[in-house]
């Protein structure tokens, strides 16, 4: 009996509710029996049943209300005083009860477990990394001022809004339009429990972002989240549009497939580990096609937009004059996928979609009449440069690595080199290569003594690290290489950049000190790190987990656009069309002012569509842009120098044999 009463009574109290109804039925009990004792103590014709029970509240309230006792005997002042001690202990415990139902309302605002009540706003679920470019992004987003919901679990509801308050903000570019206050609310849930879904309100968002959270195993977290809200009871036709990032490509129609029940043009799976060992490879070739790429598929500077179909019948390269914006293919009525870059005679449908790299959607209107273009000042085109083998250097291992060799297969000629030097290597998972040579590597971090050292030729080396597995690999001279590749750490790292940065300040001694000519790509996670590595001046830093993180939220933001934002992955695809960055020199005449339509009519005869240039003095200049200028207005003169480059989309050839 005794175990019984203890555990209705650890009931009661651990349910506040029924412990506040409780209590308020013992005061009502506790006042109806004072009353009754005060009615048999009063004087017959005192008796008035409203006052007696006023007076015993009041003693029951306030210990000191005895002002009128001394009106009666002392029977009557007994009970009264009997009723001030039984109230202290009774108000006292209501006040408690109050107090601690308060506590626990305020602990469960601050826990942030309350549902958010207002409509049209954004839902990142899970804290990423990436959070600071996510909001950056959304805060130069067209529309109205942006409202952020994010839900997670990984970090406290105050640690997120610490977080968010203390974080950096980007400063503005050359390119930035208007730049929007962001009202981020943080609340704390599992995003992979559809009944937590419900304190985001996702059924009134406007749309969905679920980037790569942090810890083990991401993707087990984002496919668990792209469940729940295929599971949760939107009503027909109301499901908002979302975003996923996927880390691993053995993940990627997993993640596909848990959001089958979306629309098609309503989600998108951006897969990270293929675009940024896309961006990676591409870097290689071209130095500064990060930054290309970055604002094509931002909110900053150019993006892709449709434009309205043409008045008339036109070729392709006639219709390149026509645009005062950088007009870059066509899409077919009814046709799955855009043309891009077609050959100039290629006529345009009345009724197709002219796609156009432009500033924003008022720039994709035709001009009265066709661009002048200076006939004069376009240079023959150079014969074709015979391809040839070239000489890869990567440092580091991270889980991109069979991805960038199977990238990197595809566009260099027959016979190329490739060596790996990273902490970790284990040639079991590197892809089957077609044009490159079978790639060499040892298992050993490039930061330790004795791996980067600059070969003398005056001089006979020791081994460094003696090991005979290494097959003569250690010590390494990045010297005889072309292009060297340091990758970043795993994101488990406390310090994810550190190791890189590292082994980028070796490399550029050895540069200096060797004035060596081959290039650094170094691949970072963290925006922060990228002024510390400028200083060090790489020849191209790839962020590539921020660059898929704004693809995610030009994803959301534009549901209807997903066919033109995917043509830039395409560009970064070993396939048909490529960006490239061309000398200036090939196309038009150094030294004189030359209007951006000649370079655009001098691309045309060569099946290529400009789009942009290159300054080559200011590559390392943040605030020019890298020197990037994306869509040039057809009229704009400028005064190409050696050095400059024209960014062009062309058809790739076939990588092919090639003599060292």
């Amino acid at each position: 009996m005794k175990r019984r009463l203890r555990y209705l009574v650890e009931r009661v109290v651990t349910r506040p509710g029924m412990l506040m109804l409780l209590f308020a039925v013992a005061c009502v009990i506790f006042i109806a029996v004072v009353a009754a004792f005060t009615y048999f103590l009063t004087p017959a014709d005192a008796r008035d049943v409203a006052q007696i029970v006023w007076q015993s509240m009041r003693h029951v309230i306030d210990p000191g209300a005895t002002e009128e006792d001394d009106e009666y005997g002392w029977p009557y002042r007994l009970v009264m005083l009997s009723t001030a001690i039984g109230g202290i202990f009774v108000i006292g415990a209501v006040v408690t009860v109050l107090t601690s139902a308060l506590y626990n309302r305020i602990e469960a605002v601050r826990r942030g477990r309350t549902p958010v009540t207002f409509s049209g706003h954004t839902v990142v679920l899970g804290w990423s990394s990436q959070i600071y470019t996510i909001l950056d992004e959304i805060a130069r987003a067209p529309g109205r001022r942006p409202r952020v919901v994010i839900l997670a679990n990984e970090m406290s509801k105050e640690d997120m809004e610490d977080a968010v308050r203390r974080r950096p903000r980007r400063e503005r570019g050359p390119k930035d339009g208007k730049i929007r206050n962001v009202k981020v609310v943080c609340r704390h849930g599992d995003p992979t429990k559809i009944e937590d879904l419900e304190i985001a309100n996702i059924a009134r968002a406007e749309e969905i972002l679920v980037p790569r959270p942090l810890g083990r195993h991401p993707d087990i977290r984002v496919l668990m989240t792209l469940l729940a809200l295929s599971h949760w009871p939107w009503p027909e036709g109301e499901r908002r549009p979302v975003a996923a990032v996927i880390s691993s490509d053995a993940n990627y129609e997993a993640a596909k497939r848990a959001l089958h029940r979306w629309p098609a043009d309503r989600c998108h799976v951006a897969n990270a580990g293929e675009l940024t060992a896309r961006l990676i490879v591409q870097s290689r070739r071209y130095p500064g096609l990060t930054v290309v790429c970055s604002e094509l598929v931002s909110f900053v500077g150019a993006e892709i937009y449709p434009a309205n179909p043409l008045r008339r019948e036109m070729t392709y390269g006639e219709a390149l004059l026509w645009f005062e914006s950088s007009l870059i293919g066509f899409r077919e009525a009814g046709a799955e996928q855009p043309t891009i870059n077609p050959p100039p005679t290629t006529p345009i449908p009345p009724d197709a979609t002219p796609l156009v790299v432009a500033a924003d959607a008022a720039g994709v209107q035709l001009l009265r009449r066709p661009a002048a273009v200076q006939a004069d000042l376009i240079v023959p085109a150079p014969p074709p440069r015979p391809p040839r083998v070239e000489k890869t250097l990567i440092l580091g291992w991270n889980e991109r690595i069979a991805a960038i060799v199977q990238v990197l297969d595809g566009y260099v000629a027959t016979g190329s080199e490739l060596v790996i030097i990273g902490k970790g290597y284990n040639p079991a998972v590197l892809p089957k290569t077609r044009h490159l040579r079978e790639p060499d590597g040892f298992d050993a971090d490039p930061t330790d003594p004795g791996i980067l050292v600059p070969a003398d030729p005056e001089e006979e080396y020791e081994r460094s690290v003696p090991d005979p597995e290494a097959h003569g690999l250690i010590p390494v001279d990045p010297t005889k290489f072309d292009s060297v590749i340091v990758l970043a750490g795993d994101e488990d790292d406390a310090h994810v950049d550190a190791k890189a940065l590292t082994t980028l300040l070796l490399l550029q001694a050895i540069k200096d000190e060797r004035r060596a000519s081959f290039s650094i790509i170094c691949e970072l996670e963290e925006e922060a790190s990228r002024h510390l590595a400028w200083g060090i001046q790489a020849d191209d830093l790839v962020l590539g987990q921020q660059v898929v993180s704004t693809l995610a939220v030009h994803y959301a933001k534009n549901p209807g656009r997903l066919e033109m934002i995917t043509v830039v992955e395409e560009w970064l695809d070993a396939r048909d069309t490529d960006l490239y960055f061309e000398p200036a020199g090939d196309y038009v005449r150094l030294g004189v002012p030359v209007t951006w339509a000649t370079v655009v009519a001098a691309a045309s005869r060569r099946h290529q569509t400009a789009i942009g240039y290159v300054v080559h003095a200011q590559r390392l200049s943040e605030k020019d842009g890298y020197g990037v200028y994306l869509n040039p207005a057809k009229s704009s003169q400028r005064t190409y120098q050696e050095g400059d480059q024209i960014v062009v989309i062309a058809t790739r050839p076939e990588p092919e044999a090639a003599s060292a």
